[in-house]
């Protein structure tokens, strides 16, 4: 098994890289898949809900509900990161 900095590509001078910019660098790269997924999932639920049976459909239509609800907290602008300046004493 190969060490995680190797097996993820990471090299000697990514070490040397700020934070923001290796974050920036993940989430480029974890974003478009990610959308790729949700959206794969929506049209394969979708069909379910259109060309299903009853039972399929509702099945369909409860996942095709929790897809659009579940990222909407993570996303949402009232959401606050805690800060690293208020730490416990």
């Amino acid at each position: 098994m190969r060490p995680l900095n190797l097996a993820l590509g990471w090299t000697r001078r990514d070490r040397k890289m700020p934070f923001a910019r290796i974050a920036n660098q993940a989430l480029r790269q974890t974003l478009p898949r990610a959308v790729c997924t949700g959206m794969g999932t929506a049209f394969i639920l979708a069909a379910l809900a259109v060309l299903g049976g009853d039972a399929l459909t509702d099945f369909a239509l409860a996942l095709l509900i929790g897809l659009a609800v579940a990222p909407t907290p993570r996303c949402s602008p009232s959401h606050r990161w805690p800060s690293t300046s208020q730490a416990p004493h």
